[in-house]
């Protein structure tokens, strides 16, 4: 007997899965959804945009109070005693993690971790109404926020894909945000990312895995050449306070070098996978908590707490 074979069928875009917007019939998708007046047509264009380039801008996002109770809650951060955070950062070729100080902050790559567990304002800034639609309309699920990071000035880290760094037990099951808490200028060390590239294949190291092992020397120089082969751009975000940034775990990214070195880069990074996922590796469920806008915050080691 004969039996006819389906001419095409519905797959993911990467083996790695991801969200439907990672599907080969997502632009279909979007489109239905509009149909059942499940979405708005700015929010389908958004969805389009997300899909084709692997990240969106949403102007003002986050309201300019809510921004400087953001700004406050990181000067009470790095004031506290006894000190309630940790930093990151490079001094002399070596990487730090110590208690969060303010003169850590103009260090090389330097970052406060964690407030999101710390500062009811970053909560609602990370939550805010705009933001948690789009990433909700993505996840189909409650977000669960992880792993934020705040920067006085602009990182100049090197091009890189989170999937590498950030791991979640799916690894295209995480997206980011970006909030700039003050005016971008350029010269500043601004944001940098290739358009598109979060449709690339994943980088595997040498454990033969997409989590970053082994000999990262070329790491970066091979990211940009891998762009730079498939046609892709570097853009550069130059937003205005509240001005928010959303991108798939996939797509390129890094800081622009810094040619104004007195010039700050105030911004707020923070990650986010769906509920019912777990950053890894896996967060005591006890450590997993709801906030008052609709989502969930973690970490492994800084407790919840209001500054």
């Amino acid at each position: 007997m004969h039996i006819e074979i389906p001419a095409t069928k519905t797959a993911f875009t990467n083996p790695y899965g991801g969200f439907w917007t990672d599907l080969e019939n997502s632009l279909d998708l979007i489109a239905g959804r509009q149909e059942l007046g499940w979405i708005s047509d700015h929010e389908a264009g958004l969805l389009k945009d997300w899909i084709t380039n692997g990240f969106v801008v949403i102007p003002g996002a986050v309201p300019t109070a809510i921004i400087d109770a953001v700004n406050r809650d990181i000067e009470r951060v790095l004031e506290a005693e006894p000190p309630v955070c940790r930093s990151s950062f490079w001094r002399a070729g070596r990487k730090y993690w110590e208690p969060a100080r303010k003169a850590h902050m103009r260090e090389e790559e330097a970052k406060l971790l964690d407030l999101h567990m710390v500062s009811e304002a970053a909560r609602q800034a990370i939550f805010s109404e705009q933001l948690h639609r789009f990433i909700s309309l993505v996840f189909e699920r409650l977000p669960v926020a992880f792993q934020s990071l705040a920067f006085e000035m602009g990182s100049q880290q090197p091009t890189h894909c989170d999937i590498a760094f950030v791991h979640v037990e799916s690894p295209r099951e995480f997206v980011a945000s970006w909030i700039a808490l003050e005016d971008i200028t350029p010269g500043s060390g601004e944001l940098q990312y290739y358009p598109g590239s979060h449709r690339l294949d994943d980088v595997v190291f040498e454990n033969q895995s997409v989590w970053a092992a082994g000999d990262l020397s070329d790491y970066s120089a091979n990211l940009d050449r891998i762009a730079n082969e498939n046609g892709l751009a570097l853009q550069r975000f130059t937003p205005s306070k509240g001005d928010v940034l959303l991108w798939s775990s996939g797509l390129y990214h890094g800081g622009s070098p810094r040619t104004v070195s007195e010039l700050s880069r105030k911004s707020l990074v923070t990650h986010y996978c769906p509920k019912g996922r777990q950053p890894h590796p896996p967060i005591d469920p006890t450590r997993i908590f709801p906030t008052n806008y609709r989502g969930f915050v973690c970490s492994e080691i800084t407790p919840l707490m209001s500054v």
